[in-house]
């Protein structure tokens, strides 16, 4: 959409005065996620018949622009779900883990400390058997070799008091390329 010499702005339009707009060029912006948007370019200094190559690249870079919207878009609709999803992660009160096929623990939520009294910190990278009410290692392990061909579980576990506590949850495998199970 052009305005300009041969082609006036319709209307009252306050803001073309009041910026001294002498021609202008726009385009809608439809990302393939929202709402449309609007581009536009104005002459100010003075009055412009744009031409066919000026309004060929206006196109061109409408598109490029579309693009990076989409992109900026994606981007933080990405970082909202990231933080709704950590937000749930730290704040429920059950144990969240991911253990490589060894069964050792590559990452912990904070319900781990209240559960057990074992430190995040200190059990990241340690084995899930440590943890475990010693009568209970060898079914444990089963379970470990369960949860790798794909079946679900439900785990005991040994509190820092030494207590035994059985899990309230169940353990899912979840896979990450390249077939490494992942437990949740």
């Amino acid at each position: 959409m052009t305005y300009g010499p041969g082609h006036p702005f319709p209307g009252e339009r306050p803001w073309q005065q009041e910026f001294a707009i002498q021609s202008h060029i726009s385009t809608a912006l439809r990302p393939k996620l929202g709402k449309p948007w609007m581009l536009g370019l104005h002459q100010c200094s003075h009055p412009r018949v744009w031409c066919p190559n000026e309004k060929r690249l206006f196109k061109d870079l409408s598109r490029k622009i579309a693009d990076a919207l989409d992109n900026l878009i994606l981007y933080r609709n990405l970082r909202r779900s990231e933080e709704q999803y950590r937000s749930v992660v730290e704040n429920v009160k059950e144990v969240i883990f991911q253990a490589d096929i060894h069964g050792c623990f590559q990452f912990l939520n904070p319900a781990w400390e209240t559960m057990t009294g074992f430190s995040v910190e200190a059990s990241l990278g340690a084995p899930f058997w440590k943890y475990v009410h010693p009568p209970d290692k060898r079914k444990n392990e089963e379970r470990l070799r369960s949860l790798t061909a794909g079946k679900k579980s439900r785990p005991g576990m040994r509190p820092a008091t030494g207590r035994r506590r059985e899990g309230s949850g169940g353990s899912k495998p979840i896979f990450k390329p390249p077939a490494t199970p992942r437990a949740l």
